[in-house]
């Protein structure tokens, strides 16, 4: 909660005083016109989708936006006290994040590197045995190996 209680009671209180005044004055208007406080709401026919089950996917996607905002928020003020407290300027923080970013992208690379190294070697070795194999077996072809 941002706001106290009960501040946010005693801010609140005009538009509630206001609420109930218009509901007090408009209760005879009502009474005499024999009219519903809210308008009947069309129940859907079978099969019909409501307004809620056309939004639902997009009010779940806000709701997760509105906490991943607040959390990115939240941890960039206490990376902000933290940089204070350890007396550093903003631009050197945005250079040692982006020197973090920069060192996690080299990793990334080197361990693709690493992999292709690895699959690089694996042709070679199985090359290596099917050139034995055809020196071992002298009948066999190109052919007969693209075929086996």
């Amino acid at each position: 909660m941002l706001i106290p209680e009960p501040i946010e009671k005693t801010l609140n209180f005009p538009w509630h005083l206001t609420k109930g005044i218009a509901h007090v004055v408009a209760f005879p208007i009502r009474a005499i016109l024999q009219t519903d406080y809210l308008p009947k709401q069309r129940e859907p026919e079978n099969g019909e989708a409501t307004l809620f089950d056309v939004t639902k996917p997009m009010l779940d996607i806000a709701s997760i936006i509105y906490y991943y905002t607040e959390l990115r928020s939240e941890t960039n003020k206490r990376l902000d006290e933290y940089r204070k407290k350890i007396n550093l300027s903003k631009l050197e923080l945005e250079f040692i994040r982006n020197g973090i970013q920069t060192a996690k992208e080299i990793r990334n690379a080197i361990q693709l590197n690493i992999s292709l190294q690895d699959e690089i070697e694996g042709l070679k070795k199985a090359h290596d045995e099917i050139e034995g194999l055809k020196s071992k077996f002298p009948d066999i072809t190109d052919g007969d190996i693209e075929v086996l």
